[in-house]
């Protein structure tokens, strides 16, 4: 119950500067602050003062047992659209203390689908992604990054 008196908002201002110095600004959104959520919509996202895309929704809900950061409609902007498919339908990062050493990712959009997680004592990432037919035609160059495998594709990296 602790999480309800902590400054969510001016976290978020925070972590908003923090991101500020690797070029990345978000503009014209409006930040809800909740008695355990934080929710911030209608957000333009630049980097390096490119459109990068426009953010519906972003939350993040914390309680004493389970955590969730969400993304829901993300639509890519004009100049990534030919490396990237326009539109994340949403996308979810939860820790539940069920399972304390790990992240679990899910997400969906126009791209398909993919589930992953973090490992944070094999300090690693791993995301399969389950592409639509358009993706694997379309955005070639973005393919490339990943590891093609017999289900689909996946990120895998160490931090």
């Amino acid at each position: 119950m602790i999480l309800a008196f902590l400054p969510k908002a001016e976290a978020y201002y925070l972590a908003e500067q923090e991101l500020s110095t690797y070029e990345v600004t978000i503009n014209n959104e409006n930040v809800n602050d909740g008695l355990m959520s934080l929710e911030v919509s209608n957000g333009e996202i630049l980097y390096q003062n490119i459109t990068a895309g426009t953010l519906e929704q972003f939350s993040l809900f914390s309680a004493l047992f389970y955590s969730e950061v969400r993304i829901d409609g993300f639509n890519v902007g004009e100049d990534l659209k030919t490396f990237l498919p326009p539109k994340i339908e949403f996308l979810s990062a939860s820790h539940s203390v069920i399972d304390p050493m790990h992240i679990n990712i899910i997400g969906k959009g126009d791209f398909g689908s993919l589930d992953g997680s973090v490992d944070l004592v094999e300090r690693s990432v791993k995301i399969d992604f389950k592409f639509t037919a358009t993706m694997n035609r379309k955005y070639r160059a973005f393919l490339k990054q990943l590891k093609k495998t017999k289900e689909g594709y996946m990120y895998e990296k160490r931090f």
